[in-house]
């Protein structure tokens, strides 16, 4: 269906997500830290990022801001995770507080490439 990165740096978080997106059809990238994840998105230009908001290196605003001067990557819609409250801009399509549950996550996703869909008629 859509190329999805997860990025977390939580080893058993990222796992989990990986094969829950991956069992309904999505191919999965995943990423320890956003620098990883930026990295890997210049070569593999995701559909939409999956992101925990605090992370060792390149947290999750830092890594949408990253995005957002690239000119490829500027339109990839973000959901961010995180496990504690946040007031603050979160610069994303959705921000779901830890623990959520599965149906929000998927949920959130169809919801971003949908929006995606009607934006680019190139879908990644």
């Amino acid at each position: 269906m859509a190329i999805v990165l997860v990025v977390d740096d939580e080893p058993a978080i990222s796992s989990s997500l990986s094969f829950l997106l991956h069992d309904v059809g999505h191919e999965v990238l995943t990423a320890s830290n956003g620098a990883e994840a930026l990295e890997l998105a210049e070569q593999r230009n995701p559909a939409v990022v999956v992101s925990d908001w605090l992370m060792p290196v390149m947290g999750g605003a830092e890594l949408r801001r990253a995005f957002a001067r690239n000119s490829v990557l500027c339109s990839v819609p973000f959901i961010f995770m995180s496990g504690t409250a946040h007031s603050g801009e979160t610069q994303g399509t959705a921000f779901l507080q830890k623990p959520f549950d599965v149906a929000e996550l998927l949920e959130a996703l169809a919801e971003c490439l949908r929006n995606r869909a009607h934006a680019d008629p190139y879908p990644r």
